[in-house]
């Protein structure tokens, strides 16, 4: 088991560089349609946010991830240490109800640096692996 911070207690513990996480796409435009991948888009903070939503693997089952979502298009999986070596920092949500929730921080808003937030949000979208995808609907 991955030694993770004891609470969200609001001291901003860091994750140990080995935990991974789950990115879930709130949106089908998120994924590409033709591949399992997630797309930058789903990796660029929308403008009310300060921070993305994560989800600590260790503390949450895929299905819970999935319905915590309403919808969830897809899931991918991220590790902490690769995110840190962006020069990102990935810490546990303290004000969050669901205790496996964590947020990466330290991405620019689009507004204040579209290059630098299309840079990381690139990066991300190549890290992430698809664990699960939401089956298009038949005709």
């Amino acid at each position: 088991m991955i030694p993770l911070p004891e609470a969200n207690d609001g001291s901003g513990d860091r994750l140990p560089c080995s935990v991974l996480l789950y990115r879930g796409a709130r949106s089908s435009t998120w994924l590409n349609p033709d591949e399992d991948q997630f797309l930058p888009v789903a990796f660029l903070r929308r403008p009310s946010e300060n921070d993305l939503s994560v989800d600590i693997v260790a503390l949450r089952s895929q299905e819970e991830a999935k319905t915590g979502l309403d919808p969830c298009h897809g899931l991918a999986t991220l590790h902490t240490g690769r995110i840190r070596d962006l020069g990102l920092d990935v810490i546990p949500d303290a004000l969050a109800d669901n205790p496996a929730h964590a947020k990466i921080v330290g991405l620019p808003a689009q507004a204040a640096d579209l290059a630098q937030a299309q840079f990381f949000a690139t990066q991300l979208a190549r890290q992430s692996r698809v664990v699960w995808r939401r089956k298009p609907r038949q005709n």
